[in-house]
């Protein structure tokens, strides 16, 4: 009886509660990480970053987007660009101008500035090689939150766009977008090119510009007072000195990989901006007056220089092919019974092979480089931690 007093208390005590489940620590492994430490999407500053990074796109490439009538006209959606660049994360937003998107990308380059920036907008890290479980549910709490989700189905940037192919992708973005309940699965081909066109009417302005630069600060040096002399001093000596400095720090740095431009830009624009800053205070307090034709000159070089720059940047090619609607390729996992995973696995296989076709032909109308559709399509396994977590009775 004492036996059966005591199993009838232990089964009425109150569980043990459960052990508490330790913070995410994510980029514990990145030197000077500066992305999220819990591994989720925090955009921030959206009325920044937003032309923010429109005019860093635009300082470097010529924008040109081909396939706008097929965006969806209602979200959230799941985007997956080809990947032949280290631009391609803020190249996207700038062609599809969706109100909300949220990027997946290598933890690795969460660092320093740059990390900061992709968090503001709206960024989360992800570990390239084995994605963790937290990963995946954010990803789905994203497109479940009604915001769209771009994935780059690479996962890296592969060697196969020196020839102007797509590469083998990953089943995860698939497997986020059946499981999330989204419309459509949105493909994308990214391809850079040299500016082919000659130009003639912007290097034309350019050339106006910079004689105007030249002749308002020699004006200036002959016939102005001394407010007007200490105003053209400061803007040229600026100009001048954010052009030397962007120009030294652009040939100085070097290029780590073919397909990362980055840092050259990064630098010539620290530089330039932090030149540019110090050449304000230079211009007013210590650049004496009659050093102020010999500014205008080299303001007026810079400018010139600098239009030409400008007038025969790279293109930056974006097509955006037809979206794949999701329902056919959720209609026969719905039903209930044996076998249920194997067909929902079958369905995330269809789907990628689907992705990988339209993602690779609209790379090849870009390139010229026919598709081939033999080559592999897959990269790595199913995401099998997408399974939703098992509830504990």
């Amino acid at each position: 009886m004492l036996a059966s007093l005591v199993n009838r208390a232990a089964c009425s005590a109150p569980p043990a509660p459960r052990a508490r489940e330790a913070e995410p620590n994510v980029g514990a492994d990145v030197p000077d990480y500066t992305g999220p430490k819990d591994g989720l999407s925090h955009p921030r500053h959206t009325w920044l970053m937003r032309p923010l990074n429109r005019a860093v796109i635009a300082g470097r490439f010529r924008l040109v987007v081909e396939g706008r009538e097929n965006l969806p006209t209602s979200g959230p959606n799941v985007y997956c660009p080809t990947h032949p660049s280290m631009f391609d994360p803020p190249l996207v937003p700038a062609a599809v101008n969706t109100k909300d998107m949220r990027f997946m990308a290598n933890k690795f380059v969460f660092d320093g500035l740059r990390g900061r920036l992709m968090t503001w907008g709206g960024a989360f890290p992800v570990d390239r090689e084995k994605p963790s479980l937290l990963t995946c549910r954010h990803s789905l709490e994203v497109l479940r939150q009604g915001a769209d989700l771009c994935v780059f189905p690479e996962g890296s940037l592969p060697d196969e766009h020196k020839e102007g192919r797509i590469g083998a992708i990953k089943k995860g973005p698939a497997a986020f977008a059946l499981r999330s309940g989204v419309a459509s699965i949105v493909p994308i081909a990214i391809h850079y090119r040299p500016d082919n066109l000659p130009r003639y009417g912007e290097k034309a302005v350019g050339a106006l510009a910079a004689a105007a630069v030249t002749a308002a600060g020699l004006t200036a040096a002959v016939v102005g007072g001394p407010t007007v002399q200490a105003v053209a001093s400061t803007v040229t000596t600026a100009m001048t000195s954010a052009f030397v400095a962007g120009r030294v720090a652009h040939r100085a740095t070097s290029e780590p990989e073919w397909n990362n431009q980055w840092p050259k830009y990064v630098e010539m624009l620290r530089w330039g901006a932090t030149a540019g800053a110090v050449g304000l205070v230079a211009g007013a307090a210590v650049i004496p007056t009659a050093a102020l034709p010999l500014m205008s000159v080299a303001a007026g070089v810079a400018t010139l220089v600098t239009a030409r720059a400008w007038a025969s940047r790279d293109v930056a090619h974006v097509k955006i092919a037809p979206p794949i609607a999701l329902d056919p390729y959720r209609d026969h996992t719905s039903d209930v019974g044996a076998g249920k995973g194997a067909r929902r696995k079958e369905a995330v296989r269809s789907l990628t092979v689907a992705l990988h076709r339209a993602m690779g032909q609209a790379k090849s109308e870009l390139t010229g480089v026919a598709y081939d559709d033999q080559a592999e399509k897959f990269r790595g396994t199913i995401v099998e931690s997408l399974r939703p977590p098992t509830s504990s009775t």
